[in-house]
């Protein structure tokens, strides 16, 4: 071959999102492809299936809007994880594969030449030349080709006349086989069959769960048994003990002193999913305790199988009726109150309320506020220690409130793992700084700093910690402050 025949084209991501889907097919061939394409049927129909108790129960009896629901969900999933797949794969635009390319026959092999690229892949190396309704391949490896778009070719005699010179030139010298590879529908078979299947599992187990169940002395028994009788007996326990645990505590607060700055303290550590919220609040009682003079006014509300019989559980009922209880015996015009929320956070900037079974409502920062103002509480020190907790500031702010939280309202917090006896936060602000003798701006202040030093040294996000300080309620907590070091002279 003495001349060289050129073609010029211009590759796009859709040419890619082609050759992906021919690429996977020549991987998986024959009955790996049949078996690859199975598991995925299976797994979609079994994911699906899955969501049947959940859509039922947002339309009890109505069958048909049931089905329609699933088959909208199966559309919507299919069709943003192709959209999803499509995207992480494609080249990225203005990089070496993407734009004008120049694809030529040498005597020296199959040139490829880019804004940004250039390769020669010599004859001998082309292993199969593959056509489509649109494209041209040339696969140099399994998975690697050479993308050809036919709209490149101004006619279709262009085009035959480029493949035939193809041919000629990897003839010589390569066995590389030619292969026409017709328009692919395996995806549209694969949804046509899978909504096929959730038709028929969705029939099937509609019937079924109608077929009354025949009624024994045994199956009798396991129904009304839903759980065992020792968890029953100790969830009805645990209910009938909360009025009396939640009296014990508020009858054993001091009450206040007239001319002094009193200060209260509330723990509420409201999920039992991990320890470190229970030793979070135990352990911030203590030093509040001994750092603000809270001893014998501290109260704390957790969720936890450990103290379930020493303490109240932190309920919004529980944690209403004791700040209540706390507006009934403070001072509302000298007194202060250290209210501390310990648990997991949500992104809709709820406060996690868990233990084990028990149906407990989530609180929000809309919820807590309502129950301060209505206990007549108003000088107040509010700390959250949950991920996303920037976001209860809003609610909870006023001129005599101020408000600290773990992280800002779009990021986690850390260090609420099952071995962790503090929180990151809690560890800074309590232990390292508060601990230390530092005042609470102050250990707000050492403690930003300690944790962003932690989330480098770890390599995590920088979750700062957030703060609202209105000046009012600043030179309340400055108050204590001096009369508590004037105490310890005395």
């Amino acid at each position: 071959m003495k001349e060289v025949v050129k073609v010029d084209a211009e590759l796009t991501p859709v040419d890619y999102e082609t050759f992906f889907a021919v690429a996977t097919r020549r991987a998986f061939v024959g009955k790996v492809v049949r078996v690859r394409y199975g598991l995925m049927f299976v797994v979609s129909v079994a994911l699906l299936v899955s969501l049947i108790s959940i859509v039922r129960s947002f339309f009890p009896g109505a069958p048909f809007i049931q089905l329609a629901m699933f088959l909208m969900l199966y559309s919507i999933f299919v069709h943003f994880w192709n959209r999803y797949s499509r995207r992480i794969m494609a080249p990225e635009q203005g990089g070496p594969l993407l734009g004008p390319h120049t694809f030529s026959l040498t005597p020296e092999g199959f040139e490829d030449r880019g804004n940004f690229s250039f390769s020669l892949t010599q004859w001998s190396g082309i292993q199969t030349i593959q056509e489509t309704p649109v494209h041209l391949f040339v696969f140099i490896d399994k998975t690697a080709a050479h993308i050809i778009p036919r709209r490149a070719f101004a006619t279709a005699e262009d085009y035959e006349e480029f493949v035939q010179a193809l041919r000629r030139c990897v003839q010589r010298e390569s066995s590389a086989r030619f292969v026409e590879i017709p328009s692919y529908s395996g995806g549209r078979r694969l949804l046509a069959s899978s909504a096929l299947m959730l038709i028929v599992v969705f029939a099937s187990t509609a019937l079924l769960s109608k077929v009354p169940k025949p009624l024994t002395a045994q199956n009798h028994e396991e129904a009304s048994d839903n759980g065992t009788e020792e968890k029953w007996e100790e969830g009805e326990a645990l209910l009938y003990a909360q009025s009396a645990l939640v009296e014990e505590q508020m009858a054993a607060l001091l009450p206040e002193r007239h001319g002094v700055v009193d200060a209260y303290f509330v723990g509420f550590g409201s999920s039992d999913e991990q320890d470190v919220f229970m030793k979070e609040v135990l352990y911030a009682r203590q030093l509040f305790d001994r750092r603000f003079d809270t001893r014998g006014r501290s109260i704390v509300l957790i969720n936890n199988s450990k103290t379930r019989k020493e303490f109240p559980l932190a309920s919004g009922t529980n944690l209403r009726a004791t700040l209540q209880h706390v507006g009934r015996v403070m001072n509302p015009e000298e007194d202060i109150l250290f209210l501390l929320l310990s648990s997991h956070g949500s992104k809709d900037h709820k406060l996690s309320v868990d233990y084990r079974s028990l149906p407990l409502k989530r609180l929000s920062s809309t919820e807590i506020a309502k129950m301060l103002e209505e206990a007549g509480i108003k000088w107040r020190v509010v700390i959250v220690s949950a991920c996303y907790s920037g976001g209860f500031i809003q609610k909870l702010r006023n001129d005599d409130a101020l408000i600290i939280t773990s992280s800002p309202a779009t990021q986690p917090s850390y260090g609420c793992g099952k071995n962790d006896d503090l929180t990151y936060f809690g560890k800074a602000f309590l232990a390292d700084q508060l601990n230390q003798g530092a005042d609470i701006l102050g250990a707000f202040t050492g403690a930003t700093a300690l944790l962003q030093q932690r989330a480098i040294a770890e390599n995590l996000q920088v979750s700062k910690p957030q703060l609202s300080s209105p000046p009012a309620m600043t030179a309340k907590l400055k108050t204590l402050e001096a009369q508590l070091v004037s105490s310890r002279h005395h």
